[in-house]
């Protein structure tokens, strides 16, 4: 299962990237949806190898509060590894240049991905 062999990893600086998480966040549906009693709801958008998490307040503009990126856990190990010696593999200068979305039709139905 791909939830359990992932960790995921922050990416500092998403701000810069807002318009295009927007745009992709727009042609995905939430993978996670949930609302409080004061009308906040919270989300989270699984684009590709990034999973984003927003909020909303009731009437407001949906907020990317942050932006992880998902890697296997042994990229995940190799990383962290990595990063302990002084090297990185994951830099945080790093910079979405283009999401796609593939649907393929199953017998289940159409998945994305």
């Amino acid at each position: 299962d791909r939830k359990r062999n992932c960790r995921l990893l922050p990416r500092v600086g998403h701000e810069n990237q807002a318009d295009l998480l927007r745009q992709a966040m727009k042609q995905a549906a939430p993978s996670f949806e949930k609302d409080t009693e004061d009308g906040t709801f919270f989300r989270i958008y699984k684009l590709g190898s990034l999973e984003v998490r927003t909020t909303q307040v009731s009437d407001g503009e949906e907020v990317i509060g942050v932006v992880f990126s998902m890697l296997s856990a042994t990229t995940a190990a190799t990383t962290t590894s990595d990063l302990k010696q002084g090297g990185s593999k994951h830099r945080d200068n790093e910079e979405v240049v283009k999401i796609s979305e593939y649907v393929e039709r199953t017998s289940c139905g159409p998945c994305c991905f």
